[in-house]
C-alpha cells in the first residue's frame, strides 16, 4: 500500500491502557477501518504500526481516544511518520520488555451492568462466581 493518499503511523499510548481489553479494542477498530498493521504492550506503553488510507487512519487515531474500553485512560497518544512495511493484515504481537518504565495497572472493578446481566440470565455463566470481563476486571 503506497501512494498520495495512503500513510503509514506508528502510534504510542500511555496511561491506564494494559490489562483493560486495550489490544483487543485496537484490533476490532483496526479491522473496522480497513487498516493493517500491528499492536503490542511494551513496558510503559502500547505501540501501534497502521498503514491505511490518510482518512482511515485519522479516524483510527480519533476513535481510540473517543471509543477506548471504559475503564482504560489514556494519558498521551502519539503519533510519528513511519515507513510502509506492506503489512496484509491486523494482528496483537508478542509484548516487548523495553526499559524500566511501568505502564499504569488498572485497580480492581465493580462488576460493570453486562456482567452482572449475564450471571443472573440462563446463560452458561449463571451463577458463575469468577465472571469478570475487560470492562470491570
Amino acid at each position: 500500500m503506497t501512494g498520495a493518499e495512503t500513510e503509514a503511523l506508528d502510534v504510542r499510548i500511555k496511561g491506564r491502557i494494559q490489562g483493560v481489553g486495550f489490544r483487543p479494542f485496537i484490533y476490532r477498530l483496526a479491522s473496522r477501518y480497513k487498516i493493517k498493521g500491528w499492536v503490542n504492550n511494551q513496558t510503559s506503553h502500547v505501540k501501534i504500526h497502521i498503514e491505511g488510507s490518510k482518512e482511515s487512519n485519522r479516524l483510527f487515531v480519533r476513535d481510540i481516544r473517543l471509543k477506548a474500553p471504559p475503564v482504560s485512560s489514556i494519558d498521551s497518544l502519539e503519533t510519528s511518520a513511519a515507513p510502509f512495511q506492506k503489512y496484509r493484515d491486523f494482528s496483537i504481537i508478542p509484548s516487548v520488555d523495553s526499559s524500566d518504565s511501568v505502564t499504569e495497572i488498572s485497580p480492581d472493578i465493580a462488576l460493570c451492568k453486562e456482567c452482572l446481566e449475564d450471571i443472573k440470565s440462563g446463560s452458561r455463566r449463571k451463577d458463575y462466581a469468577f465472571t469478570n470481563c475487560t470492562n470491570c476486571g
